[in-house]
């Protein structure tokens, strides 16, 4: 593995890390020791009742402002911001699944994953609307790395120097 691949796969990891304590254990450890010693299935029943299976229900609840306009700003950009790494360091990570479909999909996964453990350990509440706007972030994200690496291909054009001339 080359220097650069190691420290891709290093910062993708990382960022998986970061990833998982924003969005699953928000809590501090001792809270969630408590949490885990007090788990039961009544509480997969409270968290599955709770959950949203019905796509673009909380976006519409947001932009039809239901809700302060500043909690719809944050829930809405903070799902598409969280995933914009996501599609940046993914393809540079792992670069045989480089190709917009593989890593639109391995976002997407990612994201059903961290909504089921929210869902099974009462850890958060499922929102099939999160895994709509981390997908849009993971979008996002390959767009901007497509725009820096066609960016950084692109030979410089060279500067045209003119030689003054001597004019009669």
């Amino acid at each position: 593995m080359s220097r650069s691949r190691f420290i891709s796969v290093s910062i993708f990891f990382i960022y998986i890390l970061v990833l998982l304590k924003l969005t699953v254990f928000r809590e501090p450890l001792p809270e969630m020791a408590m949490h885990f010693r007090h788990y039961h299935i009544k509480l997969f029943r409270e968290g599955y009742f709770l959950a949203n299976f019905i796509p673009f229900k909380t976006i519409y609840y947001y932009l039809s402002l239901q809700e302060v306009a500043q909690n719809g700003i944050e829930n809405i950009g903070g799902n598409i911001a969280v995933f914009i790494p996501f599609g940046i360091l993914f393809p540079l990570a792992f670069s045989r699944f480089n190709a917009f479909g593989k890593t639109i999909l391995a976002a997407f996964l990612t994201s059903l994953f961290l909504e089921c453990l929210q869902l099974v350990f009462a850890l958060g509440i499922f929102d099939v609307d999160d895994l709509l706007l981390n997908t849009i972030g993971a979008i996002f994200g390959n767009g901007i790395l497509a725009i820096i690496l066609q960016a950084s291909s692109q030979p410089r054009k060279k500067r045209v120097r003119y030689r003054r001339r001597n004019f009669p």
